[in-house]
């Protein structure tokens, strides 16, 4: 979903930025803001590489629902 919102309307925000600030650079520094926030949200997730799976997700077949119906 975040990537159909935010790389579906990239170019249509690009193309507004270029026209009202004139500057063809402006998509380069729009790329760079948002590898910026992308790169923030990433280092601020919990390490988890070495705690353990969790055991009490249930399974599919335990649900009692079939696909096949």
């Amino acid at each position: 979903m975040a990537s159909a919102l935010f790389g579906g309307s990239a170019p249509l925000v690009n193309a507004l930025l270029v026209r009202r600030t004139g500057n063809p650079l402006v998509p380069a520094w729009y790329a760079t803001a948002v590898a910026l926030v992308a790169a923030v949200g990433a280092l601020r997730l919990p390490e988890s590489a070495f705690r353990p799976l969790d055991a009490e997700v249930p399974s599919v077949a335990a649900s009692g629902s079939s696909v096949a119906g």
